[in-house]
């Protein structure tokens, strides 16, 4: 029997409760019945998505869930996991942040959690202020200095890309594809680094004298972006100090190598 045989059959039996009760008894369903029977519906693929949010919403609303702190914070969690999957974050977040707000203590997987959801809808730097408030609170975190490096590498790819785009509008189309790379390497480079000296060099080649106005805001950009390239390296290593885990010492690796 395959592994979804019972997950379907928990589903189906859930689904006929609240058929039955809604349509013959003419009964609406509790919100602990709404959450029981989205919690298993939710385990199955291609379930219906907006039918789940609008039972969802009905839940939170009842009394019975705006009296109890604990079903109200598990329906928020089924919502929240369900805007996240329709790639709705803003609405991922609000939901992780009510839950927040239920909690008589800081609960630092959830605020993990909301800053992640923050930096996916762009909000980079918002992020990156939110996570470093949580770093001070909780320097001995691995999972906080992993994600700070991830938002301070984030960080930086953006002003790299900024410091590209700058290059678009500078130089004609084959002389920027020819400065990418500089501007890749300067921008993943320590700001000490003595390899500067010669990417500095070869960029100052594309702009004449008169242009220098237009290097030194690409330049600024570079330093912007090296400054949180050398930000997230620190704080990735320093939660590899905490505990080694692959995915943070493939994140270092990877910024080691650029």
């Amino acid at each position: 029997m395959k592994w979804t045989t019972p997950l379907i059959l928990v589903a189906v039996l859930a689904f006929a409760g609240f058929a039955f009760r809604t349509i013959f008894l003419g009964t609406p369903e509790t919100p602990w019945e709404v959450c029981t029977r989205l919690e298993q519906v939710t385990k199955l693929p291609g379930f219906d998505k907006r039918n789940a949010l609008r039972s969802l919403s009905l839940g939170l609303k009842h009394p019975t869930a705006r009296a109890d702190s604990k079903l109200t914070g598990r329906l928020l969690r089924l919502r929240a996991d369900i805007h996240l999957g329709m790639n709705a974050y803003d609405k991922a977040r609000s939901d992780v942040e009510r839950m927040q707000s239920l909690l008589d203590e800081e609960d630092v997987g959830l605020e993990l959690e909301a800053i992640n959801l923050q930096a996916r809808t762009g909000q980079t730097t918002e992020a990156l202020r939110r996570v470093s408030v949580l770093a001070e609170r909780h320097p001995d975190a691995p999972a906080v200095s992993t994600l700070m490096g991830r938002m301070e590498a984030k960080q930086g790819l953006e002003w790299n890309q900024q410091a590209r785009e700058m290059a678009d509008q500078y130089l004609v189309k084959s002389e920027a594809a020819m400065a990418y790379p500089i501007i890749d390497h300067l921008c993943a480079q320590h700001t000490q680094d003595p390899r500067r000296t010669r990417l500095l060099r070869e960029l100052h080649g594309f702009f004449a004298d008169t242009k220098a106005e237009q290097l030194g805001r690409i330049l600024d950009l570079c330093k912007l972006s090296s400054d949180h390239y050398t930000s997230a390296r620190t704080a990735y290593a320093r939660g590899l100090e905490q505990e080694m885990t692959i995915p943070g010492l493939a994140a270092l690796l990877d910024l080691l190598v650029k």
